[in-house]
């Protein structure tokens, strides 16, 4: 389990647009994904690697992030990145 640091290195929760469409009446309509960033010091005390599948649970307004446990890169990445 990750539990988030506050200070100077904090996460962000970053928008990215991934694609739009236009409706038949011309309208375009834009679809997001969000991305979370996660400092590399929090990243290396979870021991998490680039590509590692996470999976989430959600409580009232806190979102907890942890390694799936069948993740076919969990522990096989190289460490020390």
């Amino acid at each position: 389990m990750l539990y988030v640091f506050c200070g100077e290195n904090m996460p962000k929760l970053l928008k990215h647009l991934a694609y739009s469409y236009k409706k038949r009446n011309g309208e375009q309509v834009p679809h997001y994904k969000y991305v979370i960033v996660v400092p590399d010091q929090a990243r290396k005390q979870a021991n998490w690697d680039d590509g590692e599948e996470l999976e989430f649970e959600v409580s009232g307004e806190t979102l907890i992030l942890r390694p799936k446990r069948d993740s076919p890169n969990r522990g096989h990445a190289k460490r020390g990145k």
